[in-house]
């Protein structure tokens, strides 16, 4: 290697170490490796050169850390819409447990107040039917007694006439006896 004064390889000898490492496969990245590596005449070049580097690295890494942010704000987002979601199901599911209850409950009411009503439905009617079957009975018992003391009296009228008949009978024939003595 050639140098120059102030201890820096020669613009020429720098191309050639770039041509060689191209020509050896290692591609223009390794070539700009052994540049860098290099000291240059002009320091100001490389100070721009490694300062465009720096920032490029600083950027990188800061473009690196906001796509972690970012995919950890997704994934917070993500996992807070699946909470929601979760919560949303919940609260339907709740809500259709307690709509049912609410439903059963309501019906389980309407079946009380039904059979309530069905029992002093049959209660009144079986009151009702034992009063007029004690009706009907009073009724018969009343009618059977007056027709009892009817027919008493009747049979009593008729014996009592029979009676009558048969002592007018009995006066007649003594009066015809009488006149025909």
């Amino acid at each position: 290697k050639t140098t120059t004064a102030g201890g820096a390889p020669s613009r020429r000898n720098l191309v050639a170490n770039v041509q060689r490492n191209i020509t050896r496969g290692a591609g223009p990245a390794a070539a700009m490796t052994s540049y860098s590596h290099s000291s240059s005449v002009n320091q100001s070049i490389n100070a721009a050169r490694s300062a465009k580097q720096s920032h490029l690295r600083t950027h990188q890494s800061k473009m690196a850390q906001v796509r972690t942010e970012r995919q950890e704000q997704k994934m917070d987002a993500a996992s807070f819409h699946a909470e929601a979601e979760r919560m949303r199901r919940e609260a339907l599911s709740m809500q259709r447990q307690l709509s049912a209850k609410f439903a059963k409950a309501r019906a389980q009411r309407e079946a009380a107040v039904k059979a309530n009503r069905l029992s002093k439905i049959t209660e009144e009617v079986e009151f009702k039917g034992r009063v007029y079957r004690d009706h009907q009975l009073t009724n018969k018992e009343i009618e059977d007694r007056r027709r009892r003391k009817s027919s008493q009296v009747k049979s009593s009228i008729w014996a009592e006439r029979r009676a009558n008949g048969e002592r007018m009978k009995l006066e007649q024939i003594e009066e015809d006896r009488a006149w025909m003595e």
